[in-house]
């Protein structure tokens, strides 16, 4: 296990009930932005009865944050998918913004406010993720690519600036190479152009994720609750990022957050990296 794997597993473990509470927000001086803090999780030590009131009143406060900044959230009828999307103030050439596999918008949350300073942001949750519904016959980078395109053209109405992360990447990619005059310029993030390739993408955790969902989607006894199924047969991401000694503490904590906010995407109060997947694959 690399350093930096150690040190998230770590803090999670110290995180959920009884333990301690891990996250600690401050307001910036200069401009009332969150900061996050991994402070050494042994240093509030709490009760099981504070850790579920933690969990309970929780809120992101990167939702204030974006909030503050002007951010609105939308949807658009495109096609035969309603796109849901996050858009900004017109403070500039107009950027999409798409999110990593399995997340959402709010995978971007730490970086709007400072970005919409300068840009017109859309943040899109592209098929299958978020608040976008689409029939199962889109869900294909040729079918979201299309459909992406007739959003820039129809809701943005000019080429824009595209950046995407891992599979959001990829459609970034896509878009630049079959629509090039609805982009103007692209970054990628972490895209993975090879590594999805076959056979190599069997190695990948995105792999053992599809194969996960391509099992839940044809299993009739299941709960329907993704999340729970997601984390119950991910044993390697478990081990490795969580602790499986941990993972009863894990599943308590999403029922006591999901029993207080009934049909809200999942957030908890531990590192982002964890919080904002779990929050996207609660919406998966």
């Amino acid at each position: 296990m690399t350093k930096t794997k150690f040190k998230v597993a770590t803090i999670f473990r110290a995180s959920i009930f009884g333990v301690a509470i891990l996250l600690t927000v401050s307001c910036s001086k200069n401009n009332d932005v969150p900061q996050e803090s991994t402070t050494n999780p042994t240093s509030s030590i709490s009760t099981d009865s504070l850790g579920k009131i933690l969990v309970e009143n929780y809120v992101d406060p990167w939702h204030k944050a974006v909030d503050n900044a002007g951010f609105v959230q939308k949807s658009a009828s495109i096609g035969t998918a309603n796109i849901s999307y996050v858009e900004g103030p017109k403070n500039g050439p107009a950027l999409v913004m798409l999110h990593a596999q399995m997340e959402d918008w709010f995978d971007y949350s730490r970086v709007l406010a400072q970005l919409s300073k300068s840009f017109h942001i859309f943040v899109i949750d592209y098929h299958g993720h978020g608040k976008t519904t689409a029939p199962v016959t889109s869900m294909n980078a040729n079918a979201i690519g299309n459909d992406l395109a007739t959003f820039m053209q129809t809701i943005i109405g000019e080429a824009a600036f595209v950046t995407g992360n891992s599979s959001g990447g990829l459609l970034t990619t896509w878009l630049a190479a079959n629509k090039p005059g609805l982009v103007r310029a692209v970054v990628l993030e972490d895209p993975p152009l090879f590594s999805s390739e076959y056979p190599r993408i069997k190695t990948t955790v995105a792999f053992q994720s599809f194969a996960n969902s391509h099992t839940y989607v044809n299993t009739t006894d299941s709960a329907n609750d993704f999340l729970m199924y997601w984390l119950n047969n991910s044993p390697g991401f478990v081990a490795n990022y969580i602790g499986t000694e941990k993972l009863p503490y894990l599943i308590s904590a999403i029922n006591t957050y999901r029993t207080s906010h009934p049909g809200e995407a999942v957030e908890l109060p531990i590192p982002a990296s964890l919080s904002l997947l779990f929050r996207g694959i609660s919406q998966y």
